[in-house]
Formats: structure tokens, C-alpha cells, sequence
């Protein structure tokens, strides 16, 4: 080789090398600039580092374009107008890198899209499709999960194009069997953690791990005590939850979705106890974590106080206060650019969606802000880039009537709801003596606590609603209000919340209410239902509690607050909260809680029992006007999907038959109290619930 050769090939692996280190050097300072983009979110760091390259490596097309793309990244992350430029830049000086090029297309055409200017909702179901309880976004927007009750409570992945259900686990409600409950999707959308319960031992909580697949592991079980999901850190390894331990109280943790091992955060203020609804115990903390996995937000309050919103690091720490305000303030969520948290609150009274911004230090970054009003019986959810998943439990309480053919008791129509006052809950519909109206309760909502309670006249043949209000100190659901046996006259017995007892009526011309104190007898501790006597006189009524001796049907006299026993049951017995007197006020009718009906004499307290083989458990009877038979409902008990169904017993010959309303009504539509026939026989009218569980997606929450 002679020495020109010699020459050229030495300058030829000497520029090799230094490319080859240059190369080196600059994928160093990419990957140190992606770890400031993603990992500890100094966007202004990793802008700086991939602007050098762009720089000094620029006889590297492919790296430097890709440098140029993600400080359009950058820039679009801090919502600056900078990242057009910075798109524009790669498709004119990068042609050759296609994949970037395009890239960089898709990502200006997006951001040159008209924004809408405020919030945009999207319903994500059709009315009549399965709804999901607990429903949870996956990190790609594409798929649902959440839980349908039906045969049993089972965990189920919806795919939001195509509308296919797919149900991940296959539990009934037999006593060996289980139920599902608050999925949260993986960061890589490939599995779910979930609550998974035995049905007959609900103090042994445990988590369990899901893919599509059907593959499941246990990770943790919590014996004597709950655990709840509430987010899957964005490592994919770890998993946020909250724990209640009998004795112990409840805490935040972490769980390694590897090894189930269980790490305690902090404990949080509410108590805990392995007597009634658990989960609901622990779902109240609500905690979220940022989407840089540093921060852990959650609310708490204690017992007796309203909850706050708090920030704690996820390495442990001390809790740091976010938002503290007298109002009650709970579901706190991370916005994806981890730059918000948005919780709900009732500070203004209703409940509404607020936001504040939070700096990268964990301080509040300006003041709270309202998003939203009307956020009544509404959730939040998971809030990905497809939108924020919330969910609202709409119930609705209406009078509904049918009309019959009082001969075969058949369906002449299907039920017809009666329109009035669209924003109340409408309960115990009665007819007038002379059928010329309907009363009905009408609440704001089923709390009960005296305000915004209205006694409803309605004419049964169309006209204006009357609304009286009814301004008596009743204790909730503490009293009876119905016709007096002559007349068209409101009557009313009440108990107050000191249990006094009150007789009161309604002049519905001037729509005043005269009331009086009624004696009552020593130990009396209210009652739960009530029918008059002949002439108004006095009343029929069950009391609340007993001696364990049976429990008894009592007559009160007004006046003199007289008492006599009609009929006592059994000792260990126990009736229904429905108590209703036949047309001629000679015989009561009350169900058991076995579901039997009971047929009971005014004087001689002799009693019938209307029991038969194959007769389904009805309650709360109501006599037909000529006192030869009974209307009552069934129930189909929670789990069911069915609707109620109506049944009409003759007092002839025992006989029952369905009325076959139930075709006609909403799934897991409920009647609440009695139904009540007309005088002419021809109607029966009724309240009836129905509720729903609408999912929705917020966009442009934040407006930036």
C-alpha cells in the first residue's frame, strides 16, 4: 500500500471515529432531553437540550429532526404558540424523514383545529344500552369498564366503536359465588385491578388483577377490613388504594402490583367499622395520582366535618393542604397534563365542578375557579386525553295510573305517567273519596327534612297541579297524609321530631293547615303507618318497635288519646309499613315481612291470612272499592333486573293473577308505596321509581 493510500484510509476511520463519537454525544443529550420532556417535566430544560442538537449535530438528519419535533412537543405541553413554528421547521427543513415529517403534519393540523371555547359533554351510551356502575376510561379512550348487575355483579370491558360487551368475569349471586367492583385500567390499558368480594363474607376485601385475556391473580386480600382501587400509578408497578381496618381506622397506600406488598401513605381521618356499606367508606377518600407519579391528591374530613382536598408526595411525606374551605370539597383528579386538580364542591350551595392550578412544587398556583354547576348526584372518574369520564345516577319518583276492566282485572292501557312539577319526587298517590283527585307528596328530594315538601292536588280529569306546602316539624317520613272518609278534605297525623303526635287538616281554598296536639301514649316512639277510623274520629296505626311480645296494630282515639290493641302478632312477628282500611273501614289490610297479607277484623281483631302455595311475596295491599279482592305488588329484590309487577288477589277464592304491568315498564323500576284503586274501580295509580346511570365525557374542562 503506498503512502497516499495509507494517508486517505487514516483520515477515513479517523472521521469515522469522531462521527461515530458525535453520534455517541448526541444520542446522550436526546435521551437526557426526553428525560427532562417526560419523566421530571422540566419542559424548558429539555427545549434548551434539544435545541443544541438541532444545532450542532445537524449533519444528523434523523436525530436532529427528531430534536425539532419535540420541542414542538415541548411547546404544545406549555400551551405555547411556539410549537407551530417549531412543526413548520421540521416539514421545511426535514423532507427526507418521513416519519417525522408526518408526525409533525398531524400533530399542526391538530393544533390549527378551531378549539371549541367551552365545555363540551358527549354521552357515551344510547338510552337502552347496558349501563356500566363504576365505569373507568381506558388510558387510550377507546374501551369502558365497569360493573353490570344483573344475574350477578360482574366486571365487563365495553369497546366504544364497535358497542361489543365483553364480560371479564361470570359471577352469580349464589351464597359460594362473588361480585366485581371499581375497576382502574393499567397505564398500558392491558389489564384492570379491581375490588372482588365473596357474597357471604364481606370483611374480606380483595384486589384482584385482570387482562382482556381472562388471565386473574389475586394480589392482596384484606381480612377483617376493605380496599379499594382508586388509581394505578403511571410506573405500571404500583397501585394507589385505600384501606380500612376494623379497630384501626383508614389509610392511603400503595400496593406493588408485582408483589401485593402494601406500603401506608398516611391515615386519613375517617372511621371505619365492618358494619354497613364498606366500600362506600373508603371510596369517599378519592384519591388521584399526578400523572408524573408524584404527587398523590386525595380528600378527607372526618365523621362529623366536611372533607378538604390534600397533596402528599408518593415517596411518603407529610400531607400538604390543597384546598381548605368549609364547604364540603371531595373527588379530586389530576388533569393529564398534571398542571390542574379539579374536585367537587358545594361551596355556592349546589354542587359544582372547581379547578385550581397547582405548581410543580405542589402549591396552589392562583385560586380556585369554577367549571361547572349542576353537578348534583354526579362522579367523577378516570381523565385521560380522550376527556373526563363522570357519571350520573338520574331517579325519578312519578305518579303513573292504568287503567282496567274491573270485571277480568286486565289491562285496558299501559301505564301513563301524570306530568307535573318535572323537578320533584312524587310519592303515595291517593284517590279522593269521591275520585274527582289525586294527592300525591312532592319532594325536592327523599330526604325528608321539611323543606321544599308540597302536599299535590291533582284532578283526576286534567287541570292545574295544586301545591300546598307543608310547613309541620315532621321527622322524615314521620306522618300520614290522607283523605278524610267524607268529604274532599286533606287530613293529617304526624309525629314531630320530639315523637309529638299531631292531627291536622288542610283548608284547600286557602291553602292553611290547622293542626292540634294529640295525647300520646307513655313509650310512644312514632309509628310507621296510619288509616282512619269511621268518621274520622280516630285512627289505626302500626307503632315502631315492640316489648318482644309481638308487635301490635293499635287504635287511637283524637280526642282523648284513647287507645285499644286490635291485633298483636305472634311473638318474633312483624308487619309491613303499609296499613290500609277497606272502603267501609271495617276490615285493615297489612302485609308481614315474610309477604303474607293479613286480612284483620276492626272489632274483633280476628285476622285472615291470605297464603297460598305458589303465591309470590306480596306487600303493600289496597282493597278494590267493593272490598272483594286486593291489589299488591312484588318484589323482585335488589339484585333483580326486573321491574315491580302488580297482582290482584280475590278474597273469594284466594286467587291471584299478574296485571302484567311489568312489560310495560323500565328495567328496575320500583313501586314504593301502596297503589291505590280508584272508587269507580276502573283506575289504579301508583308512584313509580326508575333511575339510570348515565356516562358522559367532559372535553375542554380546563380552558386555557
Amino acid at each position: 500500500m503506498n503512502l497516499k493510500r495509507q494517508a486517505a484510509l487514516a483520515a477515513a476511520l479517523l472521521l469515522l471515529g469522531v462521527s461515530t463519537a458525535l453520534c455517541q454525544e448526541a444520542g446522550s443529550l436526546f435521551e437526557k432531553a426526553l428525560f427532562y420532556e417526560e419523566s421530571s417535566g422540566e419542559l424548558l430544560q429539555a427545549i434548551t437540550l434539544y435545541d443544541r442538537i438541532v444545532k450542532e449535530f445537524r449533519h444528523d438528519r434523523e436525530i436532529a429532526a427528531k430534536a425539532q419535533l419535540h420541542i414542538g412537543i415541548c411547546y404544545e405541553k406549555l400551551g405555547k404558540t411556539e410549537a407551530v413554528k417549531a412543526y413548520e421547521t421540521v416539514i421545511d427543513q426535514f423532507p427526507g424523514e418521513a416519519g417525522v415529517v408526518s408526525e409533525a403534519r398531524n400533530r399542526l393540523a391538530e393544533l390549527k383545529k378551531e378549539k371549541p371555547t367551552g365545555l363540551v359533554m358527549t354521552r357515551l351510551h344510547q338510552p337502552g344500552v347496558t349501563h356500566f356502575e363504576g365505569p373507568s376510561l381506558s388510558p387510550d379512550g377507546k374501551m369502558l369498564a365497569g360493573v353490570v348487575i344483573d344475574r350477578g355483579q360482574n366486571l365487563t370491558v365495553m369497546d366504544l366503536e364497535s358497542g361489543s360487551i365483553t364480560p371479564l368475569t361470570h359471577y352469580d349471586w349464589e351464597d359460594d359465588s362473588r361480585w366485581a367492583w371499581i375497576p382502574i385500567w393499567s397505564p398500558d390499558g392491558t389489564q384492570l385491578v379491581y375490588q372482588d368480594v365473596p357474597v357471604n363474607e364481606k370483611v374480606a376485601y380483595e384486589l384482584h388483577i385482570r387482562d382482556l385475556q381472562g388471565k386473574e391473580r389475586t394480589l392482596i386480600t384484606n381480612h377483617g377490613g376493605g380496599i379499594v382501587a382508586c388509581d394505578w400509578l403511571p410506573d405500571g408497578e404500583t397501585i394507589l388504594v385505600a384501606r380500612g381496618d376494623a379497630g384501626r381506622g383508614t389509610s392511603l397506600g400503595l400496593v406493588s402490583a408485582r408483589t401485593g406488598t402494601f406500603r401506608e401513605l398516611c391515615p386519613l381521618r375517617k372511621t371505619y367499622s365492618t358494619a354497613g356499606d364498606m366500600p362506600s367508606q373508603l371510596i369517599s377518600a378519592s384519591a388521584d395520582a399526578s400523572p408524573d407519579g408524584r404527587w398523590i391528591v386525595f380528600a378527607d374530613g372526618s365523621d362529623e366535618s366536611a372533607g378538604d382536598i390534600y397533596l402528599i408526595p408518593a415517596e411518603g411525606g407529610q400531607r400538604m393542604t390543597l384546598i381548605d374551605h368549609p364547604a364540603d370539597d371531595t373527588e379530586p383528579r389530576w388533569s393529564p397534563d398534571g398542571q390542574y386538580v379539579i374536585y367537587i364542591s358545594n361551596r355556592h350551595g349546589g354542587k359544582a365542578l372547581w379547578g385550581i392550578a397547582v405548581g410543580r412544587d405542589g402549591k396552589p398556583d392562583g385560586v380556585p375557579f369554577m367549571i361547572k354547576e349542576g353537578m348534583e348526584n354526579t362522579h367523577l372518574s378516570s381523565w385521560t386525553n380522550a376527556g373526563l369520564l363522570t357519571t350520573s345516577i338520574i331517579v325519578m319518583l312519578e305518579i303513573n295510573v292504568v287503567e282496567i276492566d274491573p270485571l277480568t282485572m286486565e289491562l285496558k292501557t299501559p301505564p301513563r305517567t301524570i306530568e307535573f312539577s318535572p323537578h320533584y319526587l312524587h310519592t303515595g298517590p291517593r284517590w279522593s273519596p269521591d275520585g274527582q283527585y289525586l294527592s300525591a307528596v312532592s319532594y325536592r328530594n327523599l330526604d325528608g327534612d321539611g323543606s321544599e315538601v308540597f302536599l299535590s292536588i291533582i284532578p283526576a280529569g286534567g287541570g292545574d297541579v295544586r301545591q300546598y306546602t307543608i310547613e309541620a316539624p315532621v321527622d322524615a317520613f314521620g306522618g300520614s297524609g290522607l283523605w278524610l272518609p267524607e268529604g274532599a278534605t286533606q287530613g293529617y297525623i304526624i309525629y314531630d321530631k320530639d315523637k309529638n303526635t299531631c292531627f291536622g287538616t288542610l283548608d284547600m281554598k286557602t291553602g292553611v293547615w290547622e293542626s292540634k296536639m294529640i295525647p300520646t301514649a307513655e313509650g310512644f316512639s312514632g309509628f310507621m303507618s296510619m288509616t282512619w277510623s269511621a268518621g274520622g274520629k280516630g285512627f289505626y296505626f302500626l307503632p315502631i318497635g315492640g316489648n318482644g311480645n309481638g308487635q301490635r296494630l293499635l287504635w287511637q282515639e283524637i280526642e282523648t288519646g284513647n287507645q285499644r290493641t286490635v291485633y298483636r302478632t305472634e311473638p318474633g312477628g312483624s308487619l309491613g309499613r303499609n296499613l290500609r282500611a277497606s272502603n267501609d273501614l271495617k276490615k285493615l289490610a297489612v302485609s308481614t315481612i315474610e309477604g303474607n297479607i293479613l286480612i284483620i277484623d276492626t272489632e274483633t281483631g280476628e285476622a285472615r291470612n291470605i297464603d297460598s302455595e305458589g303465591i309470590p311475596d306480596l306487600f303493600t295491599p289496597s282493597w278494590a272499592p267493593d272490598g272483594t279482592a286486593l291489589v299488591a305488588k312484588d318484589s323482585p329484590g335488589p339484585a333483580s333486573t326486573a321491574a315491580t309487577e302488580l297482582y290482584c288477589i280475590s278474597l273469594t277464592d284466594g286467587s291471584y293473577k299478574s296485571m302484567n304491568i311489568r312489560s310495560c315498564l323500565p328495567p328496575k323500576a320500583r313501586i314504593i308505596t301502596t297503589p291505590d284503586w280508584s272508587p269507580d274501580g276502573r283506575y289504579i295509580v301508583f308512584d313509580l321509581r326508575t333511575w339510570n346511570v348515565e356516562t358522559s365525557i367532559l372535553r375542554n374542562v380546563v380552558a386555557r
